[in-house]
């Protein structure tokens, strides 16, 4: 799919998020994660900046990883907690 055809933004779903986990592990490049799944580099680029978690390995060198379940709890809370909040008013009787 080509990204200029793709003129609607979407958010990012939990299948698609773990496809990411995958082909990150597989070596694949943002690049190319973005034509498979049809977004635009830079919104694949965004969501692995924003979710990476640091690992140790067992000789304690850390990395950045991305973890798809950690993503789509971080999107859960963030979509929790939208919208607009409640407005409290004086009752008089």
């Amino acid at each position: 799919m080509d990204q200029k055809d793709n003129k609607c933004w979407q958010q990012i779903t939990e299948e698609e998020r773990y496809k990411i986990e995958g082909w990150l592990q597989a070596k694949l490049s943002e690049g190319e994660i973005a034509n498979l799944l049809g977004k635009h580099k830079r919104m694949i680029r965004r969501e692995i900046a924003m979710v990476s978690v640091l690992q140790r390995d067992s000789e304690l060198r850390e990395k950045k990883v991305y973890k798809a379940d950690y993503a789509q709890t971080i999107h859960d809370r963030r979509a929790e907690n939208k919208g607009a909040t409640i407005k409290l008013v004086k009752l008089t009787i």
